[in-house]
C-alpha cells in the first residue's frame, strides 16, 4: 500500500515541469538562424523546408534506405510514398487561419510554457524544426495554419510530454473524424498486438521448438524488446504541408515541426507502415518471433540466439531508418520482462499484471471513497482497469459489468454521481483480487499456455427456451463427431413464464448447463467447443464479459464453475436456429412430460447417447438456481452471503464429479 502511495506521488504536474524547464527561452541564434535560412531561400518557405529536408536525408529515411527491403516486403511503395513525407488529408471546407485575428493561446500552455518551449527545443536542436517571427511567417508561409500548443503529465517525467492540438484550434481543425478514416484509407488499417497476440506468439514458439527438442525448457529461452528512438519524428512532412502544423508559442513566435508529431490524428496511420515493414523484415530475417507495438519490438527466442538476434534487429531499424533510430538504453531481455502494461514470466509460465501498472491500479482503487459520490472520468479509470486486468485474473471477468455500468449514459465528465451496490462490491473485490495477484501469482494470474488456441475434444450443441434447454454432446474422433451425451433440463421453476427479456440469459443458462454436463460426462480439465443459434449467450461465453444487470448472477457462477473445472471455451460457432431443431425440441419437453429424455433422444434421431440427468441432481439445480437474477444482492452482506453460497455449491460439484 506504501509503494502503491509512493507511487501515485510520482506523478508529476505543471510545478514539477516549470523547475525542469529552470526559466528556459528559445536561444536567440535558434530564431536568427531560420530567418537567415528563409533569406536565402528568397522568402519562400516551402523551398527552405525542402532545403532542409534534404540536408537531412542521408541520416533518415530515404529513398536508398527503403531500397534496402526486400523485395517481397508488401509495405515498400507506401514506404517509398514516405519518403517524401506523410500525406496530409485535409478536411472539406479547410482554410488556413494563420491570417485570421488571433485567439488566446491554451491556458495550460500558457502555464507551463517554458517546459513546453525547451522540449520544442530540442528538436530545433536536431534541426527538425524551424522557428519564425509571427509576422513573417503569416507574409512568407501562404498556408500558415495555427494549432494550439499544449502540454500533459507523462508518469515518471517532470518535463510531461509536449503535444500540438490539431482539433482546438480557431477556424477548421486539421484532425476530423473524416481526416482520421481519410488517413487509414491510404496507408492502411491500425492493428496493435494484444497481450494475447504476445502470449500467443511466446507459447507457439515454444510449442514448435518442443516439438524439435523434448529436452528443452523454458529456461533455455528468453523474451526481448527493442525501441525506436523518437517514434513519430522518425517521419517527416512533406515540404508544402510543414505550414500547417504550426502553433504560435509565448512571444509571438511561430513553431514548424517537420516532423511527425504527437497530436495529429494521421501519424499513426503513416508509423503503422513502418511498423508493418519492419515487422516483416524480422519475420524473414529472425530465428525470433516477433510482434511490433507502434515502435516497441517485442520477440521471443532462443538463449544461445538472443545476442545475434537483437543485432539482427537492430540493424534493420538503423538501415532503414537512420543510425539514430534505436533507443539502445531501452533494449531488455530476460525470462520475465514487462510488455505493454503486462509482465510475461517465463519460469513461472505466468502473465502476470506489470509491477508499475499494479501499483497504479491498486492505488486507484484503494483511493476510490465507496461511501462518496464518484465523477465519470474517475469511474471510465476504474473500469479500463478492470478490463484490462481481468484478462489476467479470469474470476474477477464478472464485476467487470459493474464498473462498466457505472459510466452508462453520463456525458459530463465531473458530475458526480453516488456509487451503486454492484459497483462498490466490485471495487471491493477488485481491492482484495490485487493483493492476491501480487502475492499469489501462480494461482491468481494466467498461465502463459491458457492463451495458445486449441481444438477441443467435446463439442456441446445447446438451444434454451423460456422453460428449459436441451443439451448434445458429442466427442470429435478423426474429423467425425459421435454424439456421446444428450439431456433436456426444466428450467420452469426460474418462473421466467412468457417474459422475453429472459431469453438472453435462459441460452447463457443453456452454455452453463454445458459445462456442467461436460464435467459429469468426465471430461473436466479440457476445452470445449460450443454450438448455438444465440449470438449472445455464445459471446458472453467466449469472451466471459456478459452485459446486463440480469446476468450477473449467472456470470459469477460461469466464472466460478469454468475455474474450478478447469474448462475453457476455445471455439464457438452460430448456427441458424433451423439447424438447432433437436435442441430445440429437447428445451421445450416442458415439466409434464411423460415420455422420457432417452426416447425423446431415439424419436430425433439420437441413438447410444448416454442420458445426462442435469435437472434431477440437486447440485445441478441449485448451480441454475443461483442464476436467477430475482436474487437481488441490495447490500454487501447480500453478495457475501451469495458468493459464499456459489462457492459451496460449486465446491460439492467439484467434490462429487471432478474427485480433487
Amino acid at each position: 500500500m506504501e509503494e502503491a502511495a509512493e507511487a501515485a506521488r510520482d506523478d508529476y504536474g505543471v510545478a514539477s515541469a516549470l523547475e525542469w524547464a529552470d526559466g528556459y527561452t528559445f536561444p536567440p541564434e535558434y530564431m536568427e538562424s531560420d530567418v537567415r535560412c528563409l533569406r536565402a531561400a528568397q522568402l519562400d518557405f516551402k523551398t527552405m523546408v525542402g532545403r532542409r529536408l534534404k540536408q537531412l536525408a542521408p541520416g533518415r529515411l530515404n529513398a536508398e534506405r527503403v531500397s534496402r527491403l526486400r523485395d517481397d516486403n508488401p509495405e515498400k511503395a507506401l514506404m517509398s510514398d514516405l519518403v517524401k513525407g506523410m500525406k496530409v488529408h485535409l478536411p472539406d471546407g479547410f482554410a488556413p487561419n494563420g491570417m485570421m485575428e488571433r485567439s488566446k493561446r491554451r491556458p495550460i500552455y500558457e502555464s507551463v510554457a517554458p517546459a513546453v518551449n525547451k522540449m520544442f527545443g530540442g528538436l530545433l536542436e536536431q534541426r527538425l524544426a524551424f522557428l519564425l517571427p509571427l509576422k513573417m511567417a503569416q507574409e512568407c508561409v501562404p498556408n500558415l495554419h495555427l494549432s494550439k500548443a499544449h502540454w500533459t503529465v507523462k508518469k515518471g517525467k517532470p518535463s510531461g510530454r509536449p503535444l500540438g492540438d490539431l482539433s482546438n484550434v480557431d477556424g477548421t481543425p486539421l484532425n476530423t473524424d473524416q481526416t482520421a478514416e481519410a488517413a487509414v484509407v491510404y496507408y492502411g488499417e491500425i492493428h496493435h498486438p494484444t497481450i494475447e497476440n504476445i502470449a500467443m506468439m511466446v507459447y507457439d514458439f515454444w510449442a514448435a521448438a518442443r516439438l524439435r527438442d523434448p529436452s528443452l525448457r523454458w529456461e533455455d529461452v528468453r523474451i526481448w524488446k527493442m525501441d525506436l528512438k523518437g517514434a513519430y519524428t522518425l517521419l517527416s512532412f512533406r515540404p508544402e504541408d510543414v505550414g500547417l502544423f504550426a502553433m504560435l508559442l509565448t512571444e509571438d513566435v511561430v513553431y514548424f515541426q517537420l516532423a511527425g508529431i504527437f497530436g495529429w490524428s494521421g501519424t499513426p496511420a503513416a508509423f503503422q507502415v513502418v511498423t508493418r515493414a519492419i515487422t516483416w523484415e524480422l519475420r524473414h530475417a529472425l530465428r525470433s518471433s516477433t510482434v511490433m507495438y507502434v515502435d516497441d519490438i517485442i520477440g521471443v527466442c532462443f538463449a544461445s540466439d538472443l545476442e545475434s538476434d537483437l543485432a539482427i534487429t537492430r540493424r534493420i531499424c538503423t538501415d532503414l531508418l537512420g543510425s539514430g533510430a534505436v533507443a539502445d538504453d531501452k533494449t531488455e531481455h530476460g525470462v520475465r520482462l514487462d510488455v505493454i502494461g503486462y509482465t510475461l514470466d517465463l519460469t513461472q509460465e505466468r502473465v502476470l499484471i506489470a509491477r508499475k501498472n499494479f501499483l497504479t491500479a491498486l492505488h486507484g482503487f484503494i483511493s476510490t471513497d465507496v461511501t462518496q459520490r464518484l465523477n465519470l472520468k474517475a469511474a471510465q479509470r476504474l473500469a479500463s482497469w478492470g478490463t484490462r486486468y481481468g484478462k489476467i485474473c479470469r474470476v474477477m471477468r464478472p464485476f467487470c459489468g459493474a464498473l462498466n455500468r457505472m459510466t452508462w449514459g453520463r456525458a459530463d465528465s465531473f458530475a458526480l454521481f453516488h456509487l451503486s451496490v454492484e459497483a462498490v462490491v466490485a471495487i471491493q473485490c477488485w481491492r482484495a483480487m490485487l493483493c492476491l495477484v501480487r502475492f499469489r501469482e501462480t494461482e491468481f494470474t494466467r498461465s502463459i499456455e491458457s492463451f495458445a488456441p486449441a481444438t477441443p475434444i467435446l463439442v456441446a450443441e445447446f438451444d434454451s427456451s423460456l422453460s428449459g434447454a436441451g443439451l448434445i454432446w458429442a466427442v470429435r474422433t478423426d474429423g467425425t463427431e459421435v454424439v456421446r451425451g444428450v439431456s433436456a433440463v426444466d428450467l420452469s421453476f426460474l418462473g421466467f413464464g412468457v417474459d422475453s427479456s429472459y431469453q438472453n440469459l435462459s441460452e447463457y443458462i443453456g452454455a452453463i448447463l454445458a459445462v456442467v454436463g461436460q464435467v459429469m460426462l468426465g471430461f473436466a480439465g479440457t476445452g470445449i467447443a460450443l454450438r448455438g443459434d444465440s449470438v449472445t449467450a455464445l459471446t458472453w461465453a467466449m469472451t466471459e464479459r456478459p452485459r446486463g444487470v440480469r446476468v450477473t448472477n449467472a456470470s459469477m457462477i460461469w466464472t466460478l464453475l469454468c475455474i474450478a473445472t478447469d474448462v475453457d471455451v476455445k471455439e464457438v460457432t452460430h448456427i441458424a436456429g433451423e439447424d438447432n431443431e433437436k435442441c430445440d425440441r429437447l428445451s421445450r419437453r416442458g415439466s409434464g412430460t411423460t415420455i422420457s429424455v432417452a426416447e425423446e433422444a431415439e424419436d430425433i434421431g439420437i441413438r447410444g447417447a448416454e442420458v445426462v440427468e442435469l435437472g434431477s441432481d440437486e447440485i445441478v439445480r441449485e448451480i441454475i438456481g443461483l442464476c436467477d437474477p430475482r436474487t437481488e444482492l441490495n447490500s454487501e452482506a447480500d453478495f457475501i452471503r451469495f458468493w459464499l453460497r456459489a462457492r459451496g455449491v460449486i465446491g460439492a460439484f467439484v467434490a462429487k464429479y471432478v474427485h480433487t
